[in-house]
């Protein structure tokens, strides 16, 4: 991108107008070459800011890239999440039906969604079953 040096000593506030004429433009040696510089230089506690992430967005399908991203978070956040989810949905369908749309597709999604919160209570409720069956079982 080309951008006049002009300009940007007006803007870093070093001058104070546009140059009228050409015999008075305002003189800048290296001005440019310094700001270019600096712009590129890092200093050494911005190191961490900086530091490239590998692109696996191109690599990973989207079930794959969806494991990455939440595979951090428990069950419980996760259902928490859910459950945002969930009501930012029933939200917009209620702002929808106040107007007098529908949109069948986050009906679909609404669905998918509850069914998806229904099986993430079930498997939640078997996992409890199944510990609290074995510290029953289980001699102490």
């Amino acid at each position: 991108r080309n951008v006049s040096v002009p300009f940007l000593m007006r803007q870093l506030k070093v001058a104070s107008e546009f140059p009228r004429q050409k015999n008075r433009r305002i003189q800048a040696d290296n001005i440019f070459r310094e700001i270019q510089e600096e712009s590129y230089e890092d200093l050494p506690e911005d190191a961490e800011l900086y530091e490239e992430e590998p692109d696996l967005t191109g690599q990973l399908s989207l079930r794959q890239r969806a494991h990455v991203e939440y595979s951090g978070f428990s069950d419980s956040e996760k259902l928490n999440l859910l459950n945002e989810q969930l009501q930012l949905i029933q939200a917009k369908m209620a702002d929808d039906e106040a107007k007098g749309r529908s949109d069948v597709a986050t009906q679909m999604l609404l669905d998918q969604l509850t069914a998806t919160k229904q099986a993430a209570e079930e498997k939640l409720a078997s996992n409890t079953q199944r510990r609290l069956t074995q510290a029953a079982s289980a001699p102490g």
